[in-house]
C-alpha cells in the first residue's frame, strides 16, 4: 500500500465480460463508485476549441483524476482546470499532464489531478489562446 512506502497497489477480484476487464478491487476498495466514463460528447471552450470528457476516476491513492480529448480552433491553446466537490469544496488541479499548448487544428488528451477530492463533483475547463481573447468555461460532470 502506499501509506506503508511500497508504491504497488493489488489489483484483486478482477471480472471478465468477454475478453475484456469489467470490474476489479484496487489496493482493497472496488471499483465501483469511483470511475466513470464520459459521454463522447465534445463541448465547445468558446470559440478557441471543444473538449470532450473521456473518463473520470477516484484513485485509491486519493486522487479525482479527469481525462479529456481538447481540439484547438485557436493558436496556442493552454487550458486551467477547477474541481467543484459535491460538499463545495472548490481547489485547483494539484498535477497535470498533457501538451503545454495546442496549435490552431490540432487536438491532445489532457489529464487533470486534485488531491483529496471527494468523488462526484463536477470539472470546470478554462481555455486560453494566445491568438484570442475570448473568455470561456465548460463544466463537466464527474458521475
Amino acid at each position: 500500500s502506499l501509506n506503508s512506502g511500497d508504491p504497488c497497489s493489488e489489483y484483486t477480484n478482477i471480472q471478465h465480460v468477454g475478453d475484456k476487464i469489467a470490474d476489479f478491487n484496487a489496493g482493497g476498495e472496488p471499483l465501483a463508485g469511483r470511475i466513470s466514463m464520459g459521454s463522447g460528447e465534445a463541448q465547445p471552450l468558446g470559440d478557441i476549441g471543444e473538449a470532450t470528457l473521456i473518463a473520470s476516476y477516484k484513485s485509491i491513492s486519493g486522487y479525482v483524476v479527469a481525462v479529456f480529448d481538447v481540439k484547438s480552433s485557436s493558436e496556442g491553446l493552454w487550458l486551467s482546470a477547477t474541481y467543484m466537490a459535491p460538499d463545495g469544496r472548490q481547489s485547483q488541479s494539484t498535477m497535470y499532464d498533457g501538451p503545454n499548448q495546442l496549435a490552431n487544428g490540432a487536438f491532445g488528451t489532457f489529464s487533470f489531478m486534485f488531491e483529496g477530492a471527494e468523488y462526484g463533483g463536477s470539472v470546470i475547463l478554462e481555455p486560453f489562446s494566445e491568438s484570442s481573447y475570448d473568455v470561456a468555461s465548460t463544466t463537466f460532470a464527474l458521475q
